[in-house]
């Protein structure tokens, strides 16, 4: 595993800011490690989203006056 994917799985960036450091790299990286890199940004943007959508579910609402 690279940087980019123990990083990711640890939870230490983000998805937008793996794709930026693999986008840098994106010539020292082959085809079969992309495709994992990739599989890995997709599996941490759908946990980023899910924690926006719980985070919108706990909002507090006041009550109208």
């Amino acid at each position: 595993m690279c940087i980019i994917c123990i990083d990711l799985v640890r939870g230490k960036i983000n998805s937008k800011d793996a794709l930026n450091h693999m986008v840098e790299r994106i010539d020292e990286i082959d085809e079969k490690h992309m495709d994992r890199i990739l599989d890995l940004i997709s599996e941490k943007k759908e946990e980023e989203e899910g924690e926006e959508s719980d985070d919108e579910e706990e909002a507090p609402i006041f009550p109208r006056s």
